[in-house]
């Protein structure tokens, strides 16, 4: 017959499997030795004795916890479950519907009312969220199971002590027979959900380490040992920044000495070597410090999915390795808090001075370790034995690196060492790539052999922190930085840690192509729009008939005028404009104060669009812009300095032609109006006079002198309209009257009259040459009619022509 292990609980001396971890009245059974099971007879029906472990499916004799969040089996006929000490019996419909299974305590029944309740995570105790009828503040409630009892001195050290890194305790006591505390809530929930989302970057853990050692103080100054310091235990109050706060002092210990000796539960994964022991001092809270540090900076605990006798056994006789660990200041840290002697191990003294930067702090090496059965790969200070090891050692030493990778050493390694032929037809076939750098060969074979390390190009982390980083380093013209953020960009980097699942890459890699080919398109049409603008005919004095297109400017200076920058020199602002609102700011206040002197002179520029409503692309491209819009504004501005700094010469010589032209119509008017020849020289004079003022009426000159001479042109052009309309009335006159005063036409109506006179009746001939003779008076008064107009028009003309020319004689005397 086989023979069977338990373990006899050492608190109430119930005899328990030897996989179990907790004993049913929830005392650790972690260092309690293995003992014969010896087998009682059993009676019929009797089931007592039955063994219980933790399967998937209960065993024959054995039923499940009906709480999902439970599930634990349990022998059949127990009315209470072992793990959760809820009822075994069906889930309530309160259960089922998501109601809460519990009711508050009298005392806190009055003041609060449920709000949820949370999973089980215990044996001790359920946990509930509540909320003040009075205030609406929320806390969470913590009520013992019935027979537990906290350690009240300790829960009083907590109210009064005030610690700003422990949860606020509100009150605490009995009532209904059970023992409940009601405490601070904090809804950004535990540490534990910030580990699961990745490592953390240095500062975070440098952080998170100023917190927890502030929260470690605070407790050992009131002589209290926490014991079961993990993620779970730890609360944030706020994440940005991070500010923490310890709880769960459910098996905390009173330091009446300098050790202490306990025999309750703890976590493993977290717990100091020397608590197998069950002797215990304050240095076993900062074990559990260095193990959440290790967790925090490599994204994984070492003791991930091992069992409890595993990660016993491992305490019991090596080291923690802590090489998977980059940052060298961090692993140093580890390295201190994770010593086994508890003596040598770093307490506060030694985290304060790492905290502020002490370089001659020195981490001791741990005596204890594993022996190694291969030859360690070495670069720079490290020794590898694993391929992950090699991925982290080979990202510090990148120089190096590229070299081994080039001339065979780490396939070398890796075929004669490790053995590790897959590893290795990688690796030739990222060395059988053409066109691409050793860089990228090393990063390909780093991605191969540690697929979950973090991003690291050329030595450097390409977080999206350090990558920003970089970015204003270049903006410092770090030619550098500038290179790097450039091979990054050529060699497709972000895309391999996308590609390789690591979260965040793949996103930032495509911000920053697609805000390059947004801003080459942007940058185009402000191109094709200058172009546009310098192939347009522009004038030296405002009139249109000296309007010319400057050859050379087109043809030759464009391309060198309006030359797209670089990625290279671009890397750095495009990428800090993607994510820094601020700079995308400062860059829109910048543009928009210089459109007021370069709108009026640089058209072009407003092919960017609405520089308020611009993108943050767009604005960046309308920066880039701005100093080839000023210089294209400036030399527009001196292109026509010329003509608006002569503006009075321009006006005067104006005065002048105007001048010349009324005296010519002056002139030609002297001759009398029935003189075809001066009518001719009239109105060719008017017509002169009309295009002057035309091009006078065209200008947008702000001078007085100007507004004064345009006002003139204004009312003369009237005048001048109204004498060459008095001719076109003469004109019209003197036509009609040439159709009847012609010769011909004359002696035909004589011959008819003579006729009508002879042949027929007197009186009718008399009668037509009276009406003949009333006609041609007729037209005789319409055409003297048109001439007094057209005299009336002139003389107006010339009365005022000559309040002008007066005027100019009086100021050049």
């Amino acid at each position: 017959m086989t023979q069977e292990y338990v373990r006899i609980c050492p608190v109430c001396k119930a005899s328990n499997p030897a996989d179990q971890p907790l004993c049913s009245c929830g005392a650790s059974l972690a260092g309690v030795d293995f003992s014969l099971k010896i087998e009682p007879p059993i009676a019929p029906g009797d089931l007592t004795h039955v063994e219980v472990s933790v399967l998937d499916t209960p065993p024959a004799g054995m039923m499940s916890c009906p709480h999902a969040d439970c599930a634990q089996p349990n022998p059949v006929g127990r009315e209470r479950c072992l793990y959760c000490n809820r009822p075994l019996g069906a889930v309530t419909a309160a259960e089922a519907s998501g109601e809460s299974r519990y009711t508050l305590p009298s005392v806190l029944r009055e003041d609060y009312r449920l709000i949820e309740d949370f999973p089980a995570t215990g044996s001790e105790a359920d946990l509930m969220l509540v909320e003040s009828l009075q205030s609406g503040e929320r806390l969470v409630a913590k009520l013992y199971r019935k027979g537990i009892l906290p350690d009240s001195e300790l829960l009083a050290r907590l109210s009064q002590g005030a610690a700003s890194h422990v949860v606020r305790l509100v009150k605490h006591g009995m009532s209904d027979g059970y023992a409940y505390e009601l405490m601070e809530y904090c809804a950004h929930g535990t540490l534990r959900q910030l580990l699961d989302s990745g490592p953390l970057p240095r500062e975070g853990v440098r952080r998170m380490v100023a917190e927890l050692a502030a929260a470690i103080g605070e407790i050992h100054a009131q002589r209290i040992l926490h014991r079961d310091l993990k993620p779970e235990n730890i609360l944030l109050r706020a994440v940005d920044p991070l500010r923490l706060a310890l709880t769960d002092f459910g098996i905390s210990s009173l330091q009446q000495a300098t050790q202490h000796f306990t025999t309750l539960a703890r976590t493993v994964k977290y717990a100091a070597p020397e608590a197998l022991t069950g002797v215990l001092d304050e240095k076993a809270d900062w074990w559990s410090l260095g193990m959440i540090v290790l967790e925090a900076a490599s994204g994984r605990h070492p003791f991930e999915d091992l069992s409890e006798q595993v990660i016993n056994h491992h305490l019991a006789t090596r080291s923690i390795d802590v090489r998977q660990v980059f940052d060298d200041e961090l692993r140093k840290l580890c390295r201190g808090l994770l010593l086994r002697d508890p003596k040598r191990r770093w307490g506060a003294q030694e985290v304060a001075r790492w905290l502020a930067g002490d370089e001659s702090l020195e981490a001791p090496e741990d005596s204890a370790g594993p022996l190694l059965s291969i030859r360690p790969y070495r670069i720079g200070e490290a020794e590898c034995t694993t391929t992950t090891e090699l991925a982290l050692a080979l990202a510090k030493n990148w120089e190096d690196a590229c070299k081994d990778l080039k001339r065979g050493a780490i396939g070398a390694w890796l075929e004669q060492q490790l053995n590790d032929q897959n590893l290795v037809r990688k690796l030739q076939d990222i060395l059988d790539q053409r066109g691409v750098s050793d860089d990228y060969r090393l990063l390909r074979f780093l991605l191969a052999a540690a697929p979950d390390m973090p991003g690291v190009w050329r030595g450097k982390a390409i977080t999206r922190e350090d990558i920003l980083t970089a970015a204003n380093q270049a903006l410092s013209d770090d030619k550098a930085a500038q290179a790097w953020l450039e091979s990054i960009g050529n060699e497709q980097v972000l895309e391999a840690f996308g590609n390789s699942g690591e979260s965040g890459y793949g996103e930032l890699a495509r911000l920053w192509r697609e805000g390059w080919e947004r801003f080459c398109v942007l940058w185009e049409t402000a191109h094709q729009a200058q172009e546009a603008w310098l192939a347009t005919p522009k004038s030296m004095d405002g009139e249109s008939s000296s309007a010319y297109v400057d050859i050379d400017e087109v043809m030759y200076s464009r391309p060198l005028r309006l030359a797209q920058p670089s990625r290279r020199s671009l890397n750095a602002r495009l990428l800090l404009s993607l994510h820094d609102p601020a700079l995308v700011d400062t860059m829109r206040v910048e543009v928009l104060a210089a459109l007021g002197e370069i709108s009026e002179y640089c058209p072009w520029f407003a092919s960017v669009g609405d520089v308020s409503q611009l993108d943050p692309v767009g604005v960046l491209a309308a920066r880039q812009l701005l100093p080839f819009a000023r210089r294209d504004a400036a030399d527009e501005k001196k292109r026509l300095g010329g003509y608006h700094d002569n503006r009075e010469q321009n006006i005067a010589s104006l005065r002048s032609r105007i001048e010349t032209d009324l005296r010519l119509v002056i002139d030609a008017g002297k001759l009398s109006v029935t003189d075809q020849t001066a009518r001719i020289e009239l109105t060719t004079a008017l017509a002169r006079f009309h295009e002057t003022a035309q091009k006078a009426m065209s200008l947008a000159y702000s001078e007085e002198s100007f507004r004064k001479l345009q006002a003139f042109i204004e009312s003369q052009s009237e005048r001048a309209f109204a004498l060459g309309e008095a001719f076109n009335q003469l004109d019209s006159v003197e036509e009609m009257n040439a159709i009847y005063i012609q010769p011909n036409r004359l002696a035909l109506a004589l011959g008819a009259l003579a006729f009508i006179y002879v042949l027929a009746a007197p009186w009718a001939a008399l009668l037509l040459a009276a009406a003949l003779a009333s006609y041609g008076a007729l037209r005789f008064a319409a055409w003297k009619t048109a001439c007094r107009h057209v005299q009336e028009a002139y003389r107006a003309f010339v009365r005022q022509s000559r309040l002008l020319l007066r005027e100019t004689q009086t100021s050049d005397k």
